[in-house]
């Protein structure tokens, strides 16, 4: 028998064939089938951060939503990132972010202060009232008549002028853009006004020869004087009663041109939408201005008004001291309230005045603070406070977590946290102790179930 053993040549070991690209592609999909397709445009997709992002941004949205309704563990996390760049973003530069609020405080601001002049006003009012002169009793007549408050009948006839409103109107469009009114002032229709003085502007532009940029001045009705100055954009008007001050149209000039540096931009681009103007309040309210007459007292009853006015002014101050006093004393009271109602094992039922003293009636559990305690604090031991507590078993987490301490002699080598009446505990432990409070824990008020799986007996005796 013959065997024939053949041999490669060196060259032919060293030979490897290699495959073309068009190839290497064939050879996968003749291997993956359809599948090669589908990879590849994965891979693509991966490789492509415009194309991943398209494809992730809402599956992103619908686990953001889904995890939103079921519970707030992402918020969680979320939370101190997000606080972390609003600290650091208001660090380098806190002007974004004031901007951001500056339409929404400005406005509540101005409400506060509105609120108080008209509470002072009122006592102002009060005051007058107990007037018996003359000159009081037909202020009094022009009061009824009028339908004004008598304080104000009072501040209109000791006017030497007033800016009761300011216009900013829309030049092109003629659009009522904002408007600032005096509290003393009384505005009919704001939009009406607006449309009335560019209908005159219009009416004088077409009736008479004049340049082009020109414009209406002032115009003047009875008592009552409208002032106009105009911008490249916008229109800036002031109603003023009385006298006008020197100086006063060198004041709304200077206020369209803060405006016009401002708002230049969006005073072309004028959508019809006016509240994107509404921080620009603050500029038109200073251009309220008022100034009284001084009149100097006849000489026979210099003496009379001097003892008057002295009397009004001290009842003034003490009107203002008790106001003080007592707003002081109310939140004080409101404080200790929140303190008492903020004290885990202590509910406030009632709280009320009574003939000077406060009283409070609630429910205290043994382990909670005292309110006899809390009432010693300097803010509040100078308030007359009566309390009346009857004793309960609260379920607040660390009153329930004091009482099982207590009660089962937690050792300090074990840790309980307790989370939606789910008691876990950690540390270790001897068994006996383990097995004792696996069987008592239960037993507490507010304890659904024990979890023990990170507790560990004691190895060493």
């Amino acid at each position: 028998m013959t065997t024939v053993t053949h041999t490669a040549s060196p060259n032919a070991q060293k030979r490897s064939p290699s495959l073309s690209a068009s190839e290497l592609a064939t050879l996968r999909k003749l291997l993956m089938g359809a599948d090669y397709e589908k990879l590849l445009k994965h891979k693509i997709t991966l490789e492509n951060p415009e194309l991943l992002a398209k494809h992730i941004a809402p599956v992103l949205s619908e686990a953001l939503t889904l995890r939103n309704t079921q519970d707030d563990s992402l918020q969680q996390i979320l939370n101190p990132a997000i606080t972390h760049a609003l600290l650091d973003s208001v660090s380098k530069d806190p002007k974004p972010i004031a901007d951001a609020l500056y339409p929404v405080m400005g406005p509540a601001i101005r409400k506060s202060i509105n609120m108080t002049m008209t509470q002072m006003l009122s006592n102002f009012n009060e005051l007058l009232e107990q007037s018996v002169s003359p000159k009081a009793w037909q202020w009094r007549f022009d009061a009824w008549r009028t339908g004004r408050s008598y304080s104000e009948v009072i501040l209109m006839n000791n006017l030497l002028f007033q800016v009761e409103q300011v216009f900013l109107i829309h030049r092109e469009t003629g659009l009522l853009l904002q408007h600032v009114l005096s509290d003393t002032a009384i505005s009919k229709d704001p939009d009406m006004v607006s449309g009335m003085l560019t209908a005159i502007q219009d009416f004088i532009s077409d009736s008479f020869s004049v340049e082009e940029n020109s414009g209406l001045n002032s115009l003047r009705l009875g008592d009552l004087t409208v002032l106009v100055e105009h911008g490249p954009s916008a229109v800036i008007a002031a109603v003023v009663r009385g006298t006008v001050p020197q100086g006063m149209q060198t004041v709304l000039s200077e206020a369209i041109e803060t405006i016009h540096q401002y708002e230049f931009k969006h005073l072309k681009q004028y959508d019809g939408n006016p509240a994107q103007f509404e921080h620009l309040q603050p500029i038109l309210a200073s251009c309220l201005r008022t100034k009284r007459k001084q009149e100097p007292p006849h000489k026979s009853h210099k003496k009379t008004n001097k003892v008057l006015w002295t009397g009004i002014s001290l009842l003034i101050l003490g009107l203002a001291y008790s106001a003080y006093y007592y707003s002081q004393k109310n939140q004080v009271w409101i404080k200790l309230q929140q303190n008492l109602n903020s004290e885990p094992g202590l509910v406030v039922t009632q709280a009320f005045e009574k003939n000077g003293r406060y009283h409070v009636i609630g429910l205290l559990d043994p382990l909670a603070t005292p309110p006899a305690t809390l009432i010693q604090q300097d803010a509040f031991k100078h308030l007359p406070v009566t309390l009346d507590f009857r004793p309960y078993l609260s379920l607040d987490s660390e009153i329930l977590l004091a009482r099982i301490h207590k009660a089962l002699l937690v050792p300090h080598s074990v840790q309980l946290t307790l989370q939606n009446q789910v008691l876990y505990a950690s540390g270790h432990a001897s068994a006996q102790w383990i097995e004792q409070f696996r069987f008592n824990a239960p037993l507490f008020a507010g304890i659904k179930q024990v979890n023990l799986n990170q507790l560990q007996e004691n190895t060493s005796q």
